[in-house]
Order: C-alpha cells, then sequence, then structure tokens
C-alpha cells in the first residue's frame, strides 16, 4: 500500500516552554528521574541495607550518590547536591522513597518491647509505628 498525500498542518516551529512550565519544575524533574532510579534498584545493595536497617560505609553511600548523580542528568555535582537531598543526608532520603523493611523495624524495637512492660493499647501502638515505618517508601 501506498500513499501519497502533502503535510496540510504547515511548517514546524518552535516553541520556548521554559516560561511556562517555570523555574521549579526543572529541578522537580530531575528529582523525579532519582527517586524513579532508586525504586527501580530497590535491588541495589546499599539501598537494600539502607531499608533493613543495616549499617552502611561512607564508601557505600558515596558510590551510591555517584550512581544517583549519573542518573539525574544534571550538568553540575553542586546543582545535583543543591536539588536532590539538600536538606537531609543521602541514607534519609533514601529511607523516605523505600520505607524500612518490616521485619527490620520490628527487629530495631524488639528490644524496647522486651525491656518494657506495657498494655495492649501501648503495644498497638508500637505496632502502628512499625506500620508507618514500614509504608513511609
Amino acid at each position: 500500500m501506498y500513499t501519497d498525500f502533502e503535510d496540510e498542518e504547515g511548517e514546524i516551529t518552535g516553541k520556548d516552554v521554559a516560561g511556562i512550565m517555570g523555574a521549579g519544575t526543572g529541578l522537580e524533574q530531575y528529582r523525579r528521574k532519582v527517586e524513579s532510579y532508586i525504586r527501580e534498584h530497590e535491588d541495589n545493595l546499599t539501598i537494600q541495607r539502607i531499608k533493613r536497617n543495616r549499617p552502611v560505609t561512607e564508601q557505600d553511600l558515596s558510590q551510591l550518590d555517584d550512581m544517583l548523580f549519573q542518573a539525574s542528568g544534571m550538568g553540575t555535582r553542586d546543582e545535583y547536591d543543591q536539588a536532590i537531598h539538600p536538606d537531609r543526608p543521602l541514607g534519609v532520603f533514601i529511607r523516605e522513597l523505600v520505607g524500612l523493611d518490616r521485619g527490620a523495624a520490628k527487629e530495631a524495637f524488639a528490644e524496647f518491647l522486651d525491656a518494657t512492660r506495657m498494655n495492649s493499647v501501648q503495644i498497638q501502638f508500637i505496632n502502628t509505628l512499625i506500620d508507618y515505618l514500614h509504608r513511609m517508601g
């Protein structure tokens, strides 16, 4: 099958959308890229350690931060540092996105629960906290 027709729409013209989208939108898009990368790579060892409340080294965090900088597509490291997680450490930023593993949250509270005598309402409150930490991501 062959077709032979002319474009009736006219010439292609460019449009500057920077003013339409606003200045903050670019940074929000970069941040969404990084957040998406973290969620897609939850099997990364450092991300898993953070999610499971296990210790991570400065080198682990530095390597992960380098990977996130590359994934962001931002031009300079300073732009990245100011836009992606300027107000909190990288580990906290990642924990907010992926949450805390339910088992890790229970383990973190286990010693406290064992050492403290609580009534059923207090135990339910602790379980509510654990659920919150687990769903945070």
